[in-house]
């Protein structure tokens, strides 16, 4: 064969490769509805302003500053960049079956060989030595006769893909526990504040109790009555300062930071609300999330190795080539005489592997029924934890303002119970359950305002981190 028709053959064979095996990918139908079951007006709020980072809309400038020392320090956010890397080489690897592969295995070789005797009746033996000296060039190309590579190709990509996807996921999750454990932590510290102050006025009425006593004017167990809740004042500090110790060492980790050199800036106070966030409607989401756009992404990945087993199963040509020099001297080794060159096709028939090519393909099937099952509940999930988050703030800012009525009240039954007891009209347990009660209001009303933030966090976490794309249209139901 002349190396023209070599070369000729060798194009017929390159172009024919144009036929792609298996599933082309296309979106599934997700289940999904027009609107959220617990919207509210405050879910199409329109004021919210344009912000850089989801986290600015609090505008607390000491949670800007651990989310940027988090996202510089955070070894789950590292992880998450290896994980890019190591897809991103996958890809490579695929893509480099694109090519022709080239290779050399250059040889110097001595061989000796007996070939009689030089003396007839003699024991002196003749040997020949000598050596041979080969520059060969090796190249191999894969005709993608039924979209192989192409597919294999198809599937790296989407796995860089969703590797970026989950690194955009392990970004919204980070910065959404910084601002959670954050606000935790504010609230907390109000907590202590109160608690704080409440012990102080304890040990006062203990002091005022004892004063009483001593003059005849109350009976001893008002005295002790008033120590119990001194002591239970100080334990509610005690408890408040272990919650505050453990608050500040999750944050320190959250951000990276060992927790003994962890530095918390003076917190500000806790605002009695947290801005208002749009949710917008539920197949947004499918856009915004990247837990979603991850679990996609997977799908085409696991569709597309379909594709790569099926073409498996079928025959796979190659195109193989050899040139190179071959001789006993080397300096003639270039010498145009001593030049050989081979090429032609080989083709790779998977006539028997005892079925297992074809299972093979049916697990790829059955991963991608897999991934797609997952994908689904993955967006029924998102939907729910929007719609969680949408009826937790419902609720919340009724508690709030049922609180706000309650407070009231008890404000008014430690005046008069504390006016009562003064004028001997009634005992010290009186003024202990009122201001209990008083207590207890105000407590829950920072936990419910705590619970506010977590909501509003777990809603911007929910709806992907983002609602600049967001209809605000109050006309949506």
């Amino acid at each position: 064969m002349s190396i023209r028709s070599a070369f000729v053959m060798a194009a017929c064979l390159l172009f024919a490769g144009c036929a792609t095996v298996g599933p082309d990918y296309v979106r599934p139908a997700m289940p999904g509805a027009d609107h959220y079951r617990n919207a509210s007006p405050q879910s199409f709020a329109t004021n919210v302003p344009r912000i850089e980072a989801w986290w600015q809309v609090f505008g607390d400038d000491v949670l800007n500053h651990l989310e940027a020392q988090a996202i510089q320090n955070s070894p789950q956010l590292a992880a998450a960049f290896a994980r890019v890397q190591q897809a991103r080489a996958q890809f490579g690897v695929s893509a480099a079956d694109r090519w022709s592969s080239l290779s050399s295995d250059v040889a110097v070789q001595a061989a000796g060989e007996t070939v009689g005797q030089s003396v007839p009746g003699s024991s002196e033996v003749v040997r020949t030595k000598g050596h041979g000296y080969t520059l060969p060039l090796s190249a191999t190309y894969e005709i993608d006769l039924w979209g192989r590579i192409r597919r294999a190709m198809q599937s790296a990509q989407a796995n860089v893909e969703a590797s970026q996807a989950d690194q955009r996921g392990v970004l919204l999750t980070l910065t959404a526990d910084i601002a959670r454990y954050y606000f935790a932590l504010k609230q907390i510290n109000a907590e202590l504040q109160i608690a704080r102050d409440t012990a102080r006025s304890c040990q006062e009425e203990v002091e005022v109790n004892e004063s009483r006593f001593r003059a005849g004017l109350t009976p001893d167990l008002d005295v002790q009555r008033a120590r119990v809740e001194a002591a239970t004042a100080l334990s509610d500090v005690a408890d408040l300062q272990r919650q505050n110790a453990q608050a500040v060492n999750a944050l320190a980790v959250a951000t990276g930071i060992a927790p003994a050199n962890f530095v918390v800036s003076e917190l500000n106070t806790l605002a009695p609300a947290p801005p208002p966030i749009p949710a917008g409607i539920p197949s947004q989401l499918l856009e915004r999330r990247p837990d979603l756009a991850q679990a996609e992404l997977i799908l085409r990945a696991r569709t597309a190795d379909i594709g790569v087993a099926t073409a498996n199963r079928l025959p796979s040509i190659q195109l193989l080539g050899n040139v190179g020099y071959s001789g006993p001297q080397f300096s003639d080794l270039f010498n145009p005489a001593n030049r050989y060159w081979n090429i032609g096709p080989a083709i790779h028939l998977p006539i028997f592997d005892g079925g297992r090519l074809k299972a093979q393909e049916a697990q790829l099937r059955a991963i991608a029924e897999e991934a797609l099952a997952d994908y689904r509940q993955k967006t029924l999930a998102a939907f729910q934890e929007v719609d969680d988050a949408l009826a937790a703030l419902r609720e919340q800012s009724a508690q709030i303002d049922a609180l706000a009525k309650g407070k009231i009240a008890a404000l008014d039954a430690v005046s008069l119970s504390r006016m009562r007891y003064r004028r001997g009209l009634s005992n010290y347990l009186d003024v202990i359950d009122a201001e209990r009660s008083l207590l207890q209001i105000e407590r829950t009303r920072l936990q419910i305002i705590g619970a506010q933030y977590a909501s509003t966090i777990g809603l911007i976490k929910g709806i992907g981190g983002s609602w600049e794309d967001i209809h605000t249209d109050e006309g949506t139901p």
